[in-house]
């Protein structure tokens, strides 16, 4: 991945801090524009990602859905019982526990479902720590929508929108 003006890439997972925590990276749609045809975020739309610490204790592997831990934009595994509000991001790549990295806050990425959804389905936090399911209904919050067809447990691809 190409570096950017912020001199650190969205990748990029470090023991000292090389941000100020909240720092908020918009990648343009340009970006996704020379991927594969077959990667399934190309011409997705731009991306943004927030700077954070993950303060969970223990690694965020990805697919993690993170919420605020606090005022700072410290991350930790959401839990079930957390309105799907505090979800700050997700993980797209692994954080070790005290560590300081990017979580994608709105864009294409993958996250952690806890089982089958069908495509356009809302994405709700209340299945499992750090999981997503597909909401039953419109009516309630969501974090974000599957974008394609997820078959189980696992890693799938959704069109996340966290404001934690």
């Amino acid at each position: 991945m190409a570096m950017t003006a912020m001199g650190i890439a969205v990748v990029t997972v470090s023991e000292d801090q090389q941000a100020p925590l909240g720092f908020v990276h918009v990648e343009p749609a340009s970006a996704q524009a020379g991927l594969a045809a077959t990667d399934t975020a190309q011409d997705s739309g731009g991306r943004v990602w927030i700077y954070v610490k993950n303060t969970s204790g223990i690694a965020l592997s990805p697919g993690t859905v993170c919420a605020r831990d606090g005022a700072e934009a410290n991350a930790t595994i959401q839990a079930t019982t957390n309105h799907p509000a505090k979800v700050i991001g997700v993980a797209q790549h692994a954080i070790a526990a005290g560590y300081y990295g990017f979580l994608l806050r709105k864009g294409h990425g993958q996250a952690d479902y806890n089982g089958a959804c069908a495509v356009t389905k809302g994405l709700v936090t209340s299945a499992g720590n750090g999981e997503v399911s597909a909401s039953p209904g419109v009516v309630e919050a969501t974090v974000g929508h599957c974008t394609i067809a997820v078959g189980g447990a696992g890693l799938g691809y959704a069109y996340l929108n966290c404001c934690g």
